[in-house]
């Protein structure tokens, strides 16, 4: 059976309103009516909101229509109301609602007044301070005029056949026009003296809210309607809209203006564009959610060359920038916030240089405009010349040098590199240009055409230097894999990045008086900083492996190696095995190794592993840290290849031409890494292959590569430096590797299971011996001990930063007590990293003295003692009542003691460290 009513509900990112919309229909006290939710190519979850709406209401007859987004209210209207099976229409947006008696008052008047064929009612605005907006009563003549009829009101589908629907070439103004061609019609309506119509008070959406011009809409209107209107009110419409078809001229410049909330600055903003020397261009000025400016576009729209787009919440500085940039027509785009100015001829010198060259990508010079904060008032303080400086990747690739106020560009650029990112609070333009420079080179013109303002503000740009911190590590981890990233680069980046923190501590006194709170984020990020020192690779550059820099020649020597002790009779003969069938040639009696300046304890073994293997079988042997292809006899080269080497670049620019006939590498990266993926780009250009992973070793073969397993890893039970030891069987721990989220034991037991002690790092002699005498009472608690294997080296002491940082994180923030069993008394940085984790996570850290345990107090934000004295306190600690009341206290006072950044001497000493070994 049809219904009576037909509610025809467009919606376009309402999703948040579209509920009330729904329900404010559901309670109305006339039931017989179907919903219709055309969804207007929302990029919300419109769509996921109105299947669950239609889920929850199953008694009711509601439909869903999903179209591409037309940002034509008519034609989501019209098409609504084509698929609708009521005699009766009314349309409601999905921001507002209807009173309950809203369908049964309005019926009632079209049931029992038959010349009556459209009736609305008073409105109530609410979403604020509630009002209500009395209608006038229908007169026909003064509505052609002056609409006074709301949009959403009841009317027989009869008119909407007869009229042909709401028309879509008037904008804004679409209800008012069928108003009018309905009373043209015969069609009238009739008022309801109650506000029925509850309206949301907002500025409405992206597409209703573009300044138009008025005149042009009303002559349109009245074409639209003729029989209605004069012949001197058809004429003077026919000459308006002549006027403005002869003007109006697709623009070859597109500005994009986002602003929020600075009407003054924005009206200087305005006129530096309406005093450009070039004339062919349009502005599009994106309110992103703030203070009404309407009326100071129009003021300044003097060339009719304005388009006001408004916003309804803020969205951020990308998505307005993206509005603008959907809606723009011009072949060329420039960019301007509502705090600069363009100089008379900053677009023409940028049009000019793009539209006369094959450069797609100009930018200029600019001033910099100094404001200092002043009794409230921002006073100009300074000029200086911000100089671009010419394109250099290099240098884009490491600071945005380059304000986007002095940028223009093809349009369609865009279709390659794709739009602002979103996602981003900041360096969004930055980010911009490293897309379109991956893509264009860039033209500079080394002349000053705008003016951006800077605010001397502390506490303003402690905020932004903290945003500043946090985008700078997104954009460089986001394009540390590019293939033009290169070894400058990331010592460059590295250089910025610590310099960029030391900056941030020097304001953080100050910051921590003004806003202690801001000082801890600030505190929390620093660590992450330097986190990423110790866990990103573009962090660990000492000297680059396989440069052309020829090395210092040692002498070449001939040895008789005596046996290892820390080697077995039958991994030595493994290697002479390889060694023997891989090389064959007698003429070649010569092996250059390469291994890598930085001394890694791991690589340096395996190098003399395979060093005095060659010798004992009579070769001769010379040991190198830079590689040196060039060699007048022949001679073979090994790599023993660490990260480093890997990620100088691509084999094709710097691998294959360097790469001489005779070369071994042996391949140390663990299967299904970022590293092994890197790596696998220089096999084919080795000689041969030696991986010390079997499970690598059999991917490399099936690709067709000449590949031999070298069993002398830290991996597959191969332990060749150090026998690890056996845990007793009533030692509560696990004993797990470094992929330790790929453990299914772990995954089942004890991902998300409290631990009452916990200890991360590496094992050792001494630990091995504290853990075991320490057994008997770890094993009455659920505890977590995790040994990052393979790192057990008499000469370098093993790290957690081999760990997963998540995970050490992880561990930390279910665990009551974390272990702090150090390497001894001297200073060292993981002491102090390992008890700051433990304190931020809220953990009591029991740890041995040290002499950085001046940074916090021993008993007050952590508990020192003696080895031989830890398992009586972790009884104490847990199981007594007066022990777990000390143990919150300090784990408050540490935590407290955190939050309030104490650190920061010690912190800006360990940065200043890195600083001057980066440099």
């Amino acid at each position: 059976m049809k219904p009576t009513i037909s509610v025809i509900i467009p919606c376009y990112n309402y999703a948040r309103y579209l509920p009330e919309a729904v329900e404010s229909v559901i309670n109305q006290t006339f039931q017989d009516f179907e919903i219709i939710i055309v969804n207007d190519g929302s990029t919300d979850n419109t769509q996921s909101v109105a299947e669950s709406l239609i889920k929850k209401y199953s008694q009711y007859k509601i439909r869903l229509i999903n179209q591409e987004n037309s940002g034509n209210p008519a034609i989501s209207r019209n098409r609504g109301i084509k698929l609708s099976a009521g005699k009766y229409i009314l349309c409601l947006d999905a921001d507002d609602k209807l009173a309950p008696t809203m369908l049964e008052e309005c019926l009632n008047v079209l049931k029992t007044t038959p010349e009556v064929a459209i009736v609305y009612t008073d409105r109530l605005d609410f979403d604020g301070e509630d009002s209500v907006v009395l209608a006038k009563d229908y007169n026909f003549e003064k509505l052609k005029y002056e609409n006074h009829i709301s949009y959403c009101a009841l009317f027989k589908k009869e008119v909407w056949e007869k009229v042909g629907g709401y028309r879509t070439n008037v904008i804004g103004c679409e209800d008012w026009d069928f108003w009018i061609a309905a009373g043209s019609r015969g069609f009238y309506g009739y008022h309801i003296n109650k506000p029925l119509f509850h309206y949301r008070k907002h500025s409405s959406g992206v597409y209703q809210q573009a300044l138009r011009n008025m005149r042009l809409l009303k002559a349109k209107i009245i074409l639209n309607n003729p029989q209605v209107y004069s012949e001197k009110e058809i004429l003077e419409a026919k000459n308006i809209l002549k006027t403005s078809n002869e003007n109006k001229t697709v623009p070859l410049v597109s500005v994009i203006l986002p602003t929020y909330n600075r009407p003054e600055s924005l009206e200087k903003a305005l006129q530096s564009l309406n005093n450009q020397t070039f004339q062919n261009f349009e502005v599009i000025i994106i309110n992103d959610g703030g203070v009404d400016v309407s009326q100071i576009v129009e003021k300044n729209n003097q060339k009719n060359n304005f388009i006001y787009i408004y916003h309804e919440f803020n969205r951020g500085l990308p998505a307005a920038r993206n509005t603008g940039i959907k809606m723009a027509q011009g072949k060329y785009l420039a960019y301007l916030d509502d705090d600069d100015i363009f100089y008379p001829e900053h677009l023409q010198t940028l049009f000019d240089v793009l539209e006369n060259t094959d450069y797609k990508v100009a930018f200029t010079d600019s001033m910099r405009a100094v404001y200092k904060k002043i009794d409230n008032r921002l006073i100009l303080v300074s000029k200086e010349r911000f100089a671009s400086n010419d394109f250099n990747l290099e240098n884009l690739f490491v600071e945005n040098y380059i304000p986007i106020i002095c940028v223009m560009h093809q349009k369609d650029c865009l279709e390659s590199v794709g739009l602002f990112d979103e996602s981003l609070t900041s360096h969004e333009d930055w980010d911009m240009l490293i897309k379109l420079a991956h893509k264009y080179t860039f033209k500079h013109i080394p002349r000053i055409t705008c003016e951006f303002s800077w605010i001397d503000d502390e506490i303003r740009e402690g905020k932004r230097r903290i945003e500043f911190l946090s985008t700078l590590l997104k954009v460089y981890e986001r394009y540390e894999t590019s293939d033009k990233i290169n070894v400058t680069i990331l010592q460059k980046q590295k250089q910025k990045l610590l310099q960029s923190l030391q900056w941030a501590y020097r304001q953080i006194v100050n910051l921590q008086a003004s806003n202690s709170e801001l000082a801890a984020i600030q505190n929390n990020l620093s660590w992450k900083i330097l986190n990423r020192y110790l866990f990103r690779v573009f962090d660990r550059w000492i000297i680059p492996f396989g440069t052309k820099r020829r090395a210092l020649l040692e002498k070449f020597f001939r040895k008789k190696a005596d046996k290892p002790e820390i080697y077995t009779d039958s991994q030595q003969v493994k290697v002479k095995k390889i060694i023997k069938s891989q090389i064959n040639s007698k003429e070649i009696k010569k092996f250059i190794i390469y291994t890598h300046s930085k001394g890694n304890y791991f690589f340096n073994e395996i190098r003399d592993l395979i060093k005095d293997g060659l010798a004992e079988l009579g070769y001769m042997v010379e040991v190198k840290n830079e590689a040196d292809w060039w060699y007048d006899e022949p001679v073979w080269h090994i790599v023993v290849a660490p990260h480093e080497f890997f990620q100088i670049g691509k084999a094709k620019r710097e691998g294959s031409e360097l790469f001489p006939e005779n070369l071994i590498l042996v391949n140390t990266e663990q299967p299904s890494t970022k590293w092994a993926y890197l790596a696998t780009e220089y096999f084919p250009y080795a000689k041969s292959i030696w991986d010390i992973n079997f499970d690598s070793a059999q991917q490399i073969l099936k690709k067709g590569l000449k590949c031999n397993f070298l069993p002398l890893g830290y991996v597959e039970n191969c332990y060749l430096f150090k026998e690890v030891k056996i845990l007793p069987n009533n030692y509560a721990t696990y004993h797990l590797d470094q992929k330790i989220k790929y453990k299914s034991y772990f995954n089942a037991g004890y991902k998300n299971r409290p631990i009452d002690v916990s200890y991360v790092g590496c094992s050792t002699q001494r630990r091995d011996k504290f853990f075991a005498s320490c057994a008997p009472v770890l094993s009455k608690y659920n505890t977590f001990i995790h040994f990052s294997e393979g790192l057990n080296s008499p000469v370098i002491p093993g790290s957690t930063t081999f760990m997963n940082s998540e995970t050490t994180l992880g561990i930390m923030q279910r665990t009551k007590i974390s272990l702090n069993i150090h390497q001894g008394a001297d200073k060292y940085f993981e002491w102090h990293r390992i008890v700051l984790l433990g304190i931020a996570q809220k953990n009591l850290v029991v740890s041995e003295p040290s002499i950085n345990s001046q940074i916090f107090k021993p008993n007050l934000h952590f508990v020192e003692a003696k080895l031989k004295d830890i398992p009586e306190l972790i009884d104490y600690y847990l199981t007594n009542e007066k022990g777990i009341e000390e143990a919150n206290k300090i784990i408050e006072n540490g935590y407290k003691e955190f939050i309030n950044c104490r650190l920061n001497k010690h912190l800006q000493a360990l940065i200043s460290e890195l600083v001057n070994e980066s440099a």
